[in-house]
C-alpha cells in the first residue's frame, strides 16, 4: 500500500456571488410636553434580501475509495470551474466524455468522474471531494437549475458545482427578511438642589442585524453536525436609563448611566474545519457606567477626566455546541473526574477532527478487524490504517485492558461508520463513529451562564492635563497624559482556560503647543509608554489546522507628531 500525503491537499470555500439588497424607511417624532418634559419616538422599517452562489471543495491525494496514497503522476485533478477555465490539451489530462465549449472552456459544472490523459490512458480522479452529497438527509437527485433545465447527479457524485449542495438538500439559495425597529425616549430636566443642570432620561430601542448563509458544508462529515445552512438576524431590546449633571460651583460635570440589553438570536461565530459557521443563541448584557470631567476652580487650567465601567454578559439560554478547541469534551470529563469515553483522532483525508468510541475503537483495532483484507482487494485494509507516514508522531500511547499500548491518531473517519464486528470483512458492521440516534460523537458543551467574548467586567480610564499660556509668544502649551486598564475577560464564549485574556492597560501622553487664537496647533505624542505586549483578543482556529490562535496586542511604543491649522 502507498503512502497518503504525497502532495498537499487544497481546501477551498468558493463563493461565486454573494449580493446583498438592504432598504429601510425611518421616521421620528418628538414632543414637547412641559419645559421640563420631552418625548421621542420613531420606528424604522428594514428590509433584507441576500442571494449566494457558492461550494466547498477539498482535492485530496488520496484514491476516491481512500484505500491508499497515489503518486501526483497516477491522479487527474478534475476541474469544476465553470467560470471559462480553458480545457487542457496534448497529453495532459482531459475531461471525459463531457466535451469542452467551442470556446475552450469546460462545460457548466464541468463535472465528471472519468478523467483519462490524451492518448486514452484512464487515471484515478481525485479531487474535489464531497462524498455522498446525495445522501443528504431530504436530498434531492435532480433538480431545476435557473435556465429552466433538470439536472441530475449519480449517488455519491463528488464533484460539487456551484450551488449543488444547497440545491440538492432542499435549502435555498436566496433568503430575505423584514423587521421594525424603532426608539422611545424621555428627557426630564430636573431640578435638582445640588446641581446647575441635570438631564434624566431613559430609552427603550429595538435593534436588527440581518442573518446569511453559513458556507454550503457536508453536514455528515465530523465536526458540521448540527450546522444550519442559514443563520437567523440578530435582535436587541436595550434599556437604558441615566442621568447628565452639571455643578459649576465646582466644575463638574458627572454623567450615570445603567443598561440592560436583551438579545434574541445573538449572532457567534466559530471556525469548524477550516470554515467560518455561525449560529444563534440568546443573551443578555448589563452594566453601569459613569463618566466625569473636572476643571477645579482653583486650577482653572487644569482638567480631569475619569471614566468607568461595569459590563455583565451571559448566555441566556440552553445553548448546546461543539468546541473546536475541545471536539471530544476531554475538558468536561477532566472537570466531572471520569475518563472520556470517546477517542480523538484525526481524518487521514479531510484533515479534520474523527471522534470515536474509544473502547469498540480500541478492541477493533488490537484485534486486527481495522486491518483485515477487503475481499475485493487484498491489498487493503478497510480500516485504511496505512496512512501512517512515522508512527512516532500518527500514534499515541493509551490504555487498553489495562495495558499501555500504541493507537493510531490518524484516521479514516470514513471507515468508521462500517467497521468488521468479525474478521470477516464481508460479515456484519458497526458505526463507531455515532450514537444510537445516528449523531455524531463530538462533545456539545452547554454555554448557558457562561460570558460573551470580549467583555470585560470592569475597566476604567483616566486622563490630566494643565494649559501653560506663553504670552509673549502668544501660545498655550498643554502637556497630557492618559492611562487606560480593564480587568480580564474570555476571548470566547466558550470560557475555557486558554480562552481567558489577561488584564491589560496603556498609558499615554502628548505635548500640545497651540495658537493662542486656536487657529494653528502642534502636537508630539507618544503612545504604550511602558512599551507592554499586552493581549486584547484572540482568534481560534480549529483541530483541523492545529488549533493554532491568532493573538492581537497593542502596538509597540509609537512617537509621532501631527501639524493642523483652522482656517
Amino acid at each position: 500500500p502507498g503512502i497518503s500525503g504525497l502532495y498537499p491537499s487544497f481546501f477551498d470555500n468558493a463563493t461565486g456571488s454573494y449580493d446583498r439588497t438592504a432598504l429601510g424607511f425611518y421616521t421620528e417624532g418628538y414632543v414637547d410636553v412641559t419645559p421640563a418634559l420631552k418625548l421621542t419616538g420613531g420606528f424604522r422599517w428594514n428590509y433584507d434580501e441576500k442571494s449566494v452562489s457558492d461550494r466547498s471543495t477539498l482535492f485530496n491525494s488520496l484514491q476516491g475509495d481512500g484505500a491508499v496514497g497515489v503518486p501526483p503522476s497516477k491522479t487527474c485533478l478534475i476541474n469544476t470551474d465553470p467560470l471559462g477555465q480553458t480545457a487542457p490539451s496534448g497529453n495532459a489530462p482531459q475531461l471525459g466524455p463531457l466535451p469542452a465549449n467551442p470556446d475552450g472552456s469546460l462545460p457548466f459544472g464541468g463535472a465528471d468522474l472519468n478523467c483519462v490523459l490524451g492518448d486514452g490512458t484512464e487515471l484515478t480522479p481525485v479531487g474535489p471531494s464531497f462524498p455522498g452529497v446525495t445522501d443528504f438527509p431530504g436530498a434531492q437527485d435532480c433538480f431545476t437549475d435557473e435556465d429552466g433545465n433538470e439536472r441530475c447527479y449519480l449517488p455519491g457524485q463528488n464533484i460539487p458545482t456551484y450551488n449543488m449542495a444547497r440545491q440538492l438538500k432542499g435549502s435555498p439559495t436566496e433568503v430575505s427578511w423584514n423587521a421594525f425597529t424603532g426608539r422611545f425616549v424621555i428627557d426630564y430636566a430636573a431640578d435638582l438642589p445640588f446641581t446647575d443642570d441635570t438631564l434624566t432620561y431613559f430609552s427603550w430601542s429595538r435593534g436588527y442585524r440581518p442573518g446569511g448563509f453559513n458556507p454550503a458544508v457536508n453536514p455528515e462529515q465530523p465536526g458540521y453536525a448540527g450546522i444550519k445552512d442559514e443563520f437567523l438576524p440578530e435582535f436587541v431590546n436595550a434599556y437604558e436609563i441615566g442621568a447628565k449633571n452639571s455643578i459649576l460651583d465646582w466644575g463638574l460635570q458627572a454623567n450615570f448611566t445603567a443598561f440592560f440589553y436583551d438579545y434574541k438570536d445573538y449572532q457567534v461565530s466559530k471556525i469548524a474545519n477550516r470554515t467560518a459557521i455561525n449560529e444563534n443563541t440568546d443573551a443578555f448584557v448589563w452594566g453601569l457606567e459613569i463618566e466625569s470631567m473636572w476643571a477645579p476652580p482653583m486650577l482653572p487650567a487644569a482638567l480631569l477626566n475619569f471614566n468607568f465601567a461595569y459590563l455583565g454578559s451571559q448566555i441566556s439560554e440552553d445553548f448546546k455546541t461543539a468546541d473546536p478547541r475541545d471536539p471530544n469534551g476531554e475538558r468536561h470529563y477532566e472537570q466531572i473526574g471520569q475518563s472520556n469515553p470517546n477517542y480523538l483522532g484525526k481524518d487521514s483525508i479531510f484533515a479534520q477532527p474523527c471522534v470515536v468510541d474509544r473502547e469498540k475503537f480500541f478492541d477493533a483495532y488490537f484485534d486486527g478487524r481495522l486491518d483485515a483484507p477487503d475481499s475485493n482487494d487484498p491489498t487493503t485494509g478497510d480500516g485504511g490504517y496505512f496512512y501512517y507516514v512515522d508512527e512516532r508522531i500518527t500514534f499515541a500511547n493509551v490504555i487498553h485492558n489495562g495495558e499501555q499500548k500504541r493507537a493510531p491518531t490518524l484516521l479514516n473517519c470514513g471507515a468508521m461508520e462500517s467497521i468488521p464486528t468479525t474478521q470477516d470483512p464481508a460479515g456484519p458492521t458497526e458505526n463507531i463513529s455515532q450514537n444510537d440516534e445516528g449523531e455524531g460523537l463530538e462533545y456539545e458543551y452547554n454555554l448557558k451562564g457562561n460570558q460573551l467574548a470580549n467583555a470585560p467586567e470592569v475597566s476604567f480610564s483616566l486622563g490630566a492635563q494643565y494649559t501653560f499660556p506663553v504670552e509673549a509668544l502668544g501660545i498655550d502649551i498643554t502637556p497630557r497624559t492618559d492611562f487606560y486598564w480593564q480587568s480580564a475577560m474570555w476571548g470566547r464564549i466558550y470560557n475555557a482556560p486558554l480562552d481567558k485574556i489577561p488584564a491589560w492597560y496603556r498609558w499615554d501622553a502628548q505635548l500640545i503647543f497651540e495658537d493662542a487664537e486656536g487657529r494653528w496647533f502642534v502636537r508630539g505624542y507618544v503612545k504604550n509608554i511602558l512599551n507592554d505586549a499586552n493581549v486584547t483578543g484572540i482568534y481560534v482556529s480549529d483541530a483541523a489546522t492545529a488549533n493554532f490562535t491568532n493573538v492581537f496586542t497593542i502596538e509597540p511604543r509609537l512617537f509621532g507628531f501631527a501639524v493642523g491649522a483652522h482656517l
